[in-house]
């Protein structure tokens, strides 16, 4: 995979709702300068290093984007030590949630592109290898320290009781 056009890419991210406020327009624009064609994967590494600096390398980006469960191919190959979280809510929360976003699409079509995604991320978690941990919502809100234990342990790192306190 390649981004051929990089101004038009830098374009998109300069617009994005979801760019974060640590980058400015300008230092996204000053990080492709000079670049035409770039892999994929390079063009993403710029944009975590200038996200996170030299300590990019010593964390893991998160990559929160429901339309991301129907690349998760590509998203392995970018990302090959990338573990997939897949969070299921109930449908009926979830499609009156993405109306509120998406006010353009039907019920109807809200809900059938639910069922779309979960289905596709099925398919895609039995025939993979890549670590995929699948947590439902609203399980979650009910036991927290279950659901927290188990993605620590999916992640490999250490469970800390001070993880439930969301106030601190």
């Amino acid at each position: 995979y390649r981004v051929k056009d990089v101004d038009t890419a830098v374009a998109y991210l300069r617009k994005h709702p979801y760019l974060p406020d640590t980058i400015t327009p300008p230092a996204l624009q000053s990080a492709y300068v000079g670049k035409e064609s770039l892999s994929l994967r390079e063009f993403f590494q710029i944009y975590l290093h200038l996200w996170g600096g030299e300590s990019i390398y010593h964390k893991r980006p998160i990559l929160k984007d429901p339309a991301l469960i129907f690349h998760l191919d590509l998203v392995v190959r970018l990302f090959p030590q990338a573990t997939i979280i897949h969070v299921i809510r109930d449908p009926r929360a979830t499609v009156s949630s993405q109306k509120t976003r998406w006010a353009q699409y039907t019920t109807w079509e809200t809900a059938a592109l639910w069922k779309k995604a979960v289905q596709h991320q099925a398919r895609w978690a039995n025939k993979r290898k890549a670590p995929v941990l699948e947590l439902n919502y609203e399980k979650m809100l009910l036991n927290p320290a279950e659901a927290l234990t188990a993605l620590c342990q999916q992640l490999d790192i250490p469970f800390v009781p001070e993880m439930l306190s969301f106030e601190s």
